[in-house]
C-alpha cells in the first residue's frame, strides 16, 4: 500500500493554498481559537468536517481507499495555512497515524484508512525509533479470545479525543503494531495540562484492552518513516507560525507611534524585524525541501532531520522576537502573540529538541 502520488503544479498548490487559507479565515479567527481552547476538548469538530469534506484530512491516505494519494508538498500547503491560523484540528496526529497506516498491508490499516477520509480522527501510540514523542510502556499478548494490549502511554498527541488508537506495542520482544478502539472496555483517557493549550495532548492506560495486529511489517522502519512524515509536516506548520508572528511584528511597528514617529523607523526595531524575515526564509527553504521529497525517498530521513533542526527553532526565535517589538501588548493575554509562542516553545520538544535532530542528522551522514 502506498501514498505515494503525482506532484500538484504550482499553480494547483497557489489554488490550495487559497481555499485553505479561507477557510481558516472564516472558521479559525483568533476568537474561534479561543473558544475552542476554552472547550473541554480542545478541538475544533465543526472545522475538522469542513475540512474532511475539502478532502484535507486524508490527503496522504491512497486514493484507491477514497483519500488524496496526495505528496507531502500538499499536505504542507494546508499545514502551513493551520500554523499560521493556529488551527485548533489534530491534522499532526492524522497526519502521523495516516503515514504509518499507509505502509501497513492488511484489512484493519485499510478500515482506519478508509473511515479517515470520512474524517475519523487516528493517533499514533509510539514513540520514534530515538525516543521521542510518545513515552510509556505497552504489552500485547495473544490470548484465546484474541490479542490485547496492556501499559500505558504519555504524551499522546489529541489522545483524548482521538477515534482510532495506532498502538505500538511489545511482541515478545519485538514491536508490533495494532488498531485499539479507544471506546472500548481495558481503555482509560486523560487530558494533559500543556503550554500549548491550542494542541492537546493525553495520557492512556491500557487494562486488557482488545487489539488487532496492523499487519506483518516491521514496526520499527515503519514508525521511522511515519516520524520523518511528520517531522516535515511539523516544520512546514511552523513556517506558518513564524511567518504570522513576524506579520504582527511589522504590522504594529509600522502602525505604533512613539515620538512622533512609527516605531518601525527605529534602528533596533529595523534589525529585529529584518532577523525575523531571514529566519522565515530560510525556515521555507529546509521546510520546502522536505516535503518536496517523495514519501518512500531515503533521502526523507535527513531533509525532515536538517527542517526539524532549523524550523522549530526559528519559529521559537521569531515568536520571542515578535513579543519585544510589540513591547507591554505583546506579554498581554489579550494579544495573540502568546498564543504563537506558547505553540512555538512545544514544538521545540514534540518530536525531539532540535539538538537531537542534529545528532540523528550527523548519524544518517556518517559523522555520529
Amino acid at each position: 500500500m502506498t501514498a505515494a502520488g503525482e506532484p500538484a503544479s504550482e499553480g494547483e498548490r497557489a489554488d490550495l493554498g487559497r481555499a485553505v487559507a479561507d477557510l481558516f479565515t472564516a472558521a479559525s479567527s483568533e476568537p474561534d481559537v479561543r473558544r475552542v481552547m476554552a472547550s473541554a476538548d480542545g478541538v475544533d469538530l465543526d472545522l475538522w468536517s469542513a475540512m474532511a469534506g475539502m478532502g484535507l484530512t486524508s490527503l496522504l491516505v491512497p486514493s484507491a481507499l477514497g483519500g488524496g494519494g496526495a505528496t507531502l508538498g500538499e499536505v504542507a500547503v494546508v499545514a502551513e495555512q493551520a500554523g499560521r491560523f493556529l488551527a485548533c484540528v489534530p491534522l499532526l496526529s492524522t497526519t502521523l497515524a495516516s503515514a504509518t497506516l499507509a505502509r501497513l498491508d492488511g484489512d484493519a490499516a485499510r478500515e482506519v484508512l478508509a473511515r479517515t477520509v470520512a474524517g475519523a480522527r487516528p493517533t499514533l501510540v509510539a514513540s520514534s525509533p530515538d525516543g521521542a514523542g510518545v513515552a510509556g510502556q505497552r504489552v500485547a499478548t495473544r490470548g484465546p479470545a484474541g490479542w490485547t494490549v496492556d501499559g500505558y502511554a504519555s504524551l499522546v498527541l489529541d489522545g483524548a479525543t482521538a477515534t482510532d488508537l495506532v498502538v505500538a506495542a511489545d511482541v515478545a520482544g519485538v514491536p508490533g503494531l495494532f488498531h485499539v478502539d479507544p471506546a472500548s472496555a481495558g481503555v482509560r483517557r486523560t487530558g494533559s495540562g500543556t503550554l500549548d493549550q491550542t494542541r492537546r495532548l493525553a495520557g492512556i492506560e491500557f487494562r486488557g484492552a482488545a487489539a488487532v495486529p496492523l499487519g506483518d511489517a516491521p514496526a520499527t522502519p515503519v514508525l521511522s518513516a511515519a516520524y520523518d512524515v511528520a517531522g516535515a509536516v511539523l516544520a512546514a506548520e511552523q513556517v506558518g507560525g513564524a511567518a504570522a508572528v513576524l506579520d504582527l511584528a511589522v504590522r504594529h511597528a509600522r502602525t505604533r507611534m512613539q515620538f512622533g514617529r512609527a516605531v518601525g523607523s527605529f534602528q533596533a526595531v529595523k534589525h529585529h524585524c529584518a532577523n525575523m524575515v531571514v529566519l522565515v526564509e530560510l525556515a521555507r527553504t529546509a521546510a520546502a525541501a522536505a516535503t518536496a521529497t517523495p514519501l518512500d525517498d531515503a533521502d526523507l530521513a535527513r531533509a525532515a532531520a536538517v527542517a526539524q533542526s532549523y524550523c522549530a527553532e526559528a519559529f521559537y526565535r521569531c515568536a520571542s522576537t515578535a513579543v519585544q517589538v510589540l513591547g507591554g501588548i505583546g506579554f498581554t493575554w489579550e494579544h495573540p502573540a502568546h498564543l504563537y509562542l506558547k505553540r512555538a516553545r512545544s514544538g521545540l520538544v514534540l518530536f525531539g529538541d532540535p539538538r537531537s535532530h542534529r545528532r540523528r542528522l550527523g548519524g544518517l551522514v556518517g559523522l555520529g
